[in-house]
């Protein structure tokens, strides 16, 4: 499968590093959408737009802003989309490779966790033939807590709400998440519907022993963006969330990468800019092969490579003549559902002050392939 139809569009931003050095950038970021091959058009093609700020529904992290593209040393890799199982079925097991990075994602159907016995189960799931990804059908979210009380009756009545807001460092918006005090408050909720085949969460998991004993809890399994509180990233801009000895799942199976200190000081870690699923962020090149699994309508198995896209930007700054930079490719956004594959690329250019950004509208950045 090769991509139909390509547009582009291209952007000029400030950007500030932390180094010790030439501490600006003007950055470009040029996108590209292409349509797959194969995948029917859609009626109302998605605007083509850089995303300036972070999109949420809900508490929810859904897209990255696009902008710390510019501050990444390597590409993020994003899916947005379902799982197909190919014919209805109570499971699918998705994955996506792009050259050597991957992730696989068991899908189950809709199912409910019991209480029983003093100990959790899950009811059977539900068949399925699509069913949406989100982080939020993960394991995490917050401690269930009982139905508050009220102090008193009539128009004086208040809840009594507890205290302790604690939430799963990983996902604070899944599902599962409790101590052992609290499991029995599960009963009746939804369990979670999406895991890593081989970090299953299976219902005598989801309980911690305490609130701070999360590190062998269930990781969160999903293909989208994570959050600057949730882990790994907030580790990487406040490293005392998690002790220095210890060895969590993502650190074990080399998802984290080497320490970075491209514009890093203190105990700012570089890395805090890639906002990828443990497993998705790595070194993406023009004609690596991505494979998809249970993640196209039909399900099965689709394959193509990474289209070519611009390879250099050219600035002409004012009073300062023209300056040039390779473009690198910084994320790599597939939506499967719409049939569509958007590519960021990005160029840093140092400069010796940070430019206002009316200086920069007048900015015509010239893209080459």
């Amino acid at each position: 499968m090769t991509p139909l139809e390509t547009t582009r569009t291209a952007q000029v931003q400030a950007f500030r590093g932390l180094s010790l050095g030439p501490d600006s950038w003007l950055c470009v970021l040029v996108k590209e959408a292409h349509l797959l091959f194969g995948r029917p058009k859609p009626e109302q093609p998605r605007a083509l737009a850089i995303l300036s700020e972070r999109r949420y529904q809900g508490e929810l992290l859904v897209e990255e802003s696009e902008l710390t593209a510019a501050a990444r040393e390597s590409c993020d890799v994003f899916l947005s989309g379902s799982a197909y199982p190919g014919s209805e079925a109570s499971f699918a097991d998705t994955s996506l490779t792009v050259g050597s990075l991957a992730r696989s994602v068991r899908v189950h159907g809709a199912r409910r966790i019991e209480f029983c016995g003093g100990s959790l189960a899950y009811s059977n799931a539900e068949p399925f033939e699509r069913a949406p990804l989100s982080k939020a059908n993960a394991y995490g979210g917050s401690l269930p807590r009982p139905r508050p009380k009220r102090s008193a009756f009539g128009a004086n009545a208040r809840a009594v709400v507890p205290e302790d807001e604690a939430f799963y460092p990983r996902n604070a918006a899944g599902r599962g998440f409790c101590s052992e005090a609290t499991a029995q408050l599960l009963n009746g909720r939804l369990a979670p519907s999406q895991e890593d085949p081989n970090d299953p969460a299976l219902p005598e998991r989801l309980a911690v022993r305490d609130v701070r004993a999360w590190l062998d809890a269930p990781i969160a399994a999903d293909y989208g963006p994570v959050d600057l509180f949730e882990f790994p990233r907030a580790q990487f801009l406040h490293p005392y969330v998690v002790p220095k000895d210890a060895q969590p799942l993502e650190a074990r199976r080399g998802w984290l990468g080497a320490p970075s200190t491209a514009w890093s000081r203190g105990d700012v870690d570089a890395r805090v800019a890639s906002a990828a699923a443990p497993g998705l962020s790595g070194a993406v090149s023009v004609g690596d092969r991505c494979v998809a699994r249970n993640l196209f309508p039909g399900g099965g198995e689709v394959a193509f490579r990474v289209p070519g896209g611009p390879r250099t930007v050219e600035l002409a700054l004012p009073g300062a003549g023209r300056y040039g930079a390779a473009l690198e490719l910084r994320t790599l956004h597939l939506r499967p559902d719409e049939g569509l594959l958007e590519l960021t690329w990005a160029a840093r250019i140092p400069v010796f002050f940070e430019y206002p950004s009316e200086l920069l509208t007048g900015l015509k950045a010239d893209v080459r392939d």
